[in-house]
């Protein structure tokens, strides 16, 4: 699966016909902008936050040992900020394109009063397209394409990545809203599967969570769609600096293949670097059963 395959499906997932003329021809010129060499990063739980516009940058992917690729990030929360704008004494971020389209009719995702204050139930779902700019007085210019999707995490994991085929290269896992927006699941829960879904570089926290009736859950919701509930093993291997982003201590891992497959929970677990070396996250795995639960797949 190439990075030009996963932005087809993109565009048949999102930019239809009942998506406006403009946000067709916006995205187009972001398939063009990308062609082979680009990559798809995503930020769940995004919500108003434009940073990863600049985290994603060269200056600061090189700071990660990431290398530079031109990039398109995934916004995916409930709320959403579909318009990205950010200014400081230090740092600018504004769209120099934009374009809006709806996210319902194909995902059949819709409003719930619970999650917004200014829209009616039943409404569906809403996205943008954008060509961002950022500029920071320390890492210079940093331009980026941005989708921002007023979709859960597990939606968009299940019914974008897994169902459909999408393949991401880059996850930022910072300010995590589980329970939070209808997700009720921590994103920790779909780590098995990140290597499987074409990842190879994380930026995250050390709240990894491992819980094995969340795990199995998953399991059930994968083999529903015709996908592995044994996925490739791989290894976190730290590639930079520990930094901070919101208050959080987060550090750039990259993701190298092992032989053999995931064979169940405690397999897993056990792989789990953040395990050994953080109090904070053990006791976080410790109540992970304890979270919100949904009772069915999240989700079409």
């Amino acid at each position: 699966m190439t990075t030009r395959d996963s932005l087809q499906i993109l565009s048949e997932t999102f930019f239809g016909r009942s998506a406006p003329h403009h946000a067709q021809m916006l995205f187009r010129e972001c398939m063009d902008a990308l062609g082979d060499d680009g990559i798809i990063a995503w930020y769940p739980s995004a919500d108003n936050d434009a940073r990863a516009v600049i985290e994603l940058g060269p200056a600061r992917r090189q700071l990660h040992g990431f290398q530079h690729h031109p990039t398109l990030i995934i916004h995916t929360s409930l709320p959403v900020r579909l318009h990205c704008h950010y200014t400081d004494y230090r740092t600018a971020i504004r769209a120099e394109e934009h374009a809006r389209f709806p996210v319902g009719e194909e995902l059949r995702a819709y409003v719930k009063d619970a999650f917004f204050d200014d829209r009616r139930s039943g409404e569906p779902s809403r996205g943008s397209i954008e060509l961002v700019k950022g500029t920071s007085r320390r890492f210079g210019e940093s331009t980026q394409w941005v989708m921002n999707l007023e979709l859960s995490n597990w939606d968009f994991f299940l019914n974008v990545v897994a169902k459909r085929g999408v393949r991401f290269h880059t996850l930022i896992r910072v300010r995590e809203g589980s329970g939070l927006g209808g997700c009720k699941l921590s994103t920790s829960y779909f780590f098995p599967w990140l290597y499987w879904a074409g990842c190879r570089e994380v930026i995250t926290d050390d709240m990894v969570w491992a819980d094995q009736e969340q795990h199995e859950r998953v399991c059930g919701w994968m083999a529903e769609r015709g996908q592995t509930t044994t996925p490739p093993r791989f290894r976190f291997t730290p590639t930079g600096e520990a930094f901070e982003w919101s208050e959080l201590e987060v550090s750039p891992w990259k993701l190298e293949p092992q032989e053999g497959k995931l064979l169940g929970f405690q397999d897993w677990a056990d792989s789990l670097p953040w395990q050994r070396g953080s109090r904070v996250a053990r006791e976080r795995m410790k109540v992970g059963s304890d979270l919100a639960q949904p009772e069915s797949s999240p989700g079409v």
